[in-house]
């Protein structure tokens, strides 16, 4: 069983996640340039805030740990650190390999 993990992180944090995921072991992964708004703020009140979304597929019994890496890396106490989540892989498919 796979899982889909996306975590959306501070711009700022961009190369502290990407290096703590390549350290624990990570071999692909896609990173996005994203705008959104939280939580905190009333979507009118606000402009979008630009942020990067993470977006890896790893086997179901590594999701925990690899959610550890990137809260640890991402991690400030502020309203902003992002979100992470996880989901299950029904098909995946290496076009690759047919």
């Amino acid at each position: 069983m796979m899982k889909m993990m996306t975590a959306i992180v501070r711009t700022t944090d961009l190369k502290k996640v990407e290096a703590a995921l390549l350290s624990a072991g990570i071999k692909g992964l896609t990173i996005s340039k994203v705008k959104g708004i939280g939580e905190e703020k009333a979507f009118l009140e606000q402009d979008l805030v630009a942020h990067v979304k993470f977006e890896l597929i790893v086997p179901a019994e590594e999701a925990e740990r690899l959610t550890q890496v990137i809260v640890d890396a991402a991690w400030t106490g502020c309203a902003g650190d992002g979100i992470i989540s996880v989901l299950p892989v029904e098909t995946f498919i290496k076009i690759r390999e047919k």
